[in-house]
């Protein structure tokens, strides 16, 4: 009888030590891959149709100066005029630098604001050998409020908030953080970065990963420490009464409207103060274009399927070569292009953005 429980209790410890070997392997894959997946977002070495600030340089100088966000230095820049008396906080997607929203940043300049810009960690001219993950916005964005509340000239400036994708949760996830916001515009944010990171990993897949979602908490964990894991716009939005305007396309497949997005979740936020504007024209209602005039987005898709035409007939030659030609292929595109068109903001979104600020301010 004896010998039978101690091969019953031998079975049990096996099992217990398979499980739990498992355990750590399934918890440390979902971990790397997940944080694996947060490469550098660099500006292309290629030309692109999309201003960068050397276009705008002769007539809008700017201030430039670093400050830290963990254990790297990010590079910010202060645009506009110094007397303006608001203060914009921008901060910019995934995958890219604020430089790549310049025509939206020059817009709120010549609208009277001073605007306060930054390249994120792992992004553009910041430092960061990876952009970390879906929450390292919110870090970096909690960062430039540190640098902010440092100087006298801009620590007691009213400050707004703008921010699109991984700029757009920042923004929202920021109300509940700092003081002196008097208002938020987030364009295409998510709400909760784990269920977003679940999403795109489930599509990716192609099978519903949902049941894991304690191991992408845990990946989370990881990454951010156990005070910011948990951290979403939700919480945060609810946490005060700054008006803040939720901007989302309804055909955004990066973000899902109806899933993913904050407004996803407007029957749990208690903030008062809360509007959304849900862009549904044609062509402009999906991630990116909601940011573009109707004109320009149609001209962006003819130039990019001419791209896509020529790059499917070199498809069989050796790679050196159609890396080459590609770049070809992209200068043709860029000297196509109706540059001033495509450099257009949606002036009717942002029209709505500078009214929902005035509101705010009275």
């Amino acid at each position: 009888m004896k010998k039978e429980k101690r091969v019953w209790v031998r079975i049990l410890s096996i099992l217990l030590i398979v499980l739990f070997l498992g355990f750590i392997f399934i918890a440390g894959m979902t971990h790397y891959s997940i944080s694996s997946s947060f490469n550098r977002g660099d500006y292309p070495d290629y030309q692109v149709v999309n201003y960068r600030y050397e276009h705008y340089r002769s007539q809008y100088p700017r201030e430039e100066f670093t400050f830290s966000s963990g254990k790297n230095r990010l590079q910010g820049f202060l645009y506009g005029d110094k007397d303006a008396d608001r203060l914009l906080i921008f901060s910019h997607g995934l995958g890219s630098g604020h430089e790549c929203y310049m025509n939206e940043i020059i817009y709120m300049v010549d609208a009277g604001y001073r605007v306060f810009a930054y390249d994120g960690t792992g992004s553009g001219m910041s430092e960061g050998k990876g952009t970390v993950g879906l929450l390292q916005s919110a870090l970096d964005l909690d960062a430039a409020f540190d640098y902010i509340h440092s100087s006298d000239a801009l620590k007691d400036l009213p400050v707004y908030l703008l921010g699109h994708s991984w700029g757009g949760f920042a923004v929202a996830e920021a109300l509940g953080h700092h003081e002196n916001i008097v208002a938020a515009v987030s364009l295409a944010g998510y709400a909760y970065p784990t269920d977003l990171l679940i999403d795109q990993s489930s599509q990716m897949m192609g099978q519903d990963l949902s049941g894991m979602s304690f191991f992408f908490n845990l990946s989370q964990l990881l990454s951010f420490g156990p005070k910011n894991y948990m951290r979403n716009a939700v919480d945060s939005i609810n946490s005060t009464d700054t008006p803040i305007l939720l901007v989302h396309g309804n055909q955004d497949e990066m973000i899902s409207l109806d899933k993913i997005s904050i407004i996803a979740y407007q029957g749990k936020l208690t903030n008062p103060n809360v509007q959304t504007l849900i862009i549904t024209a044609e062509g402009q209602n999906d991630h990116n274009s909601i940011l573009n005039p109707a004109e320009a987005v149609s001209h962006l898709a003819t130039l990019n399927e001419d791209f896509t035409a020529k790059m499917n007939t070199i498809q069989d030659i050796p790679k050196e070569e159609r890396e080459a030609r590609a770049i070809e292929f992209r200068k043709e595109l860029v000297e196509k292009a109706d540059l001033p068109l495509v450099n257009q903001v949606n002036q009717a979104l942002f029209s709505q953005i500078l009214k929902f600020f005035d509101e705010a301010s009275h």
